[in-house]
Parts: C-alpha cells; sequence; structure tokens
C-alpha cells in the first residue's frame, strides 16, 4: 500500500473517531439557558472523564476534571452563572445551564470530552425579549453607550377636533 493511501485511511479513521455536532439555542436577555452536553457510552465512566466548556474567545466555562468541578479556572464572566449538576454528570449528562444571559454571551461554545472524541458546538443567540401590546410588537429599550435608551424624543399630538 503506497504511503498516500495509508494517510488518507488514516485521516478517514480519524474523522470517523471524532464525533461532532452542532446545536442551535435561543434565549432571552436575563434569562436561564440550556447548552447541552450528553454523552453514554458504557465503556465512558463518567466519574474519571474529563469535560471542557468553552466559549468563542477560549474562555472557560466549566472544566470537569475527574469527574470533579474546577471552579478555580472559570473566567470571571461567567462565575456565579453556570451549573451543572454532579449527579446528572455521573449518568453522561454535562449540559450546563448559563443563567442571567447577555447579549454579548451570544455565540459559539463547545463541550470537549477528549477521552470519547466528542465536541458538542452550541450556537447560542440571545435577544431582547418582545412584548406585545394590542396588537403591536414592541421591543424593551435597551441602553446606548451613551447610556440613552435609543427611545425617539418624538411627541404625537392628537388630531385637531372639529371647530366649534
Amino acid at each position: 500500500m503506497s504511503r498516500c493511501r495509508r494517510f488518507m485511511w488514516f485521516i478517514v479513521l480519524l474523522c470517523v473517531n471524532t464525533v461532532s455536532c452542532q446545536v442551535v439555542v435561543k434565549g432571552f436577555i436575563g434569562d436561564s439557558v440550556l447548552l447541552p452536553c450528553i454523552y453514554t457510552e458504557k465503556y465512558l465512566q463518567p466519574e474519571k472523564v474529563n469535560v471542557y466548556w468553552r466559549d468563542r474567545d477560549d474562555n472557560i466555562l466549566l472544566d470537569i476534571i475527574s469527574g470533579v468541578h474546577n471552579m478555580k479556572t472559570q473566567n470571571e464572566k461567567f462565575r456565579g452563572r453556570v451549573i451543572s449538576p454532579p449527579d446528572l454528570n455521573r449518568k453522561g449528562n454535562f449540559s450546563i445551564a448559563l443563567q442571567n444571559v447577555q447579549e454579548e454571551d451570544t455565540g459559539l461554545y463547545e463541550c470537549h470530552i477528549p477521552e470519547a472524541g466528542v465536541e458538542q458546538r452550541v450556537q447560542l443567540t440571545v435577544t431582547v425579549r418582545s412584548r406585545h401590546v394590542r396588537g403591536v410588537t414592541q421591543t424593551e429599550p435597551r441602553l446606548s453607550e451613551s447610556g440613552s435608551t435609543g427611545e425617539s424624543n418624538t411627541k404625537i399630538k392628537p388630531a385637531p377636533g372639529p371647530d366649534l
């Protein structure tokens, strides 16, 4: 077998041994969202597994090392906002809940389980919650960088009535 052909088979086997998929999650500002990561193959012992959750900038959301949550390495912007129940981890569920999401949380997240060759990607989109008022959809006012709410100063004047 030629060297080139052996190399191609190696690449094919490498790709087959890695499980990778992407999920889309949507949430509203201030809400909690679930970022899924589940792996339940029998040969994997969850209490001995390492799981690494990262955001698009490679910031650490959560590291689970040998089944133990390591909060010391967690990025400051995620402190107090990430929940992953250890009892679910023992069943192969390494999903996390991200609380109080903000627009800047929008982006790609990745759960990596090296022992299993798993890379779960989650695309999170965080938006402003819409309000419905008498058939009209309004978005909640947001503060701009200048501190204004971005609302218009235009006043609506009543239509003139008939002259009496």
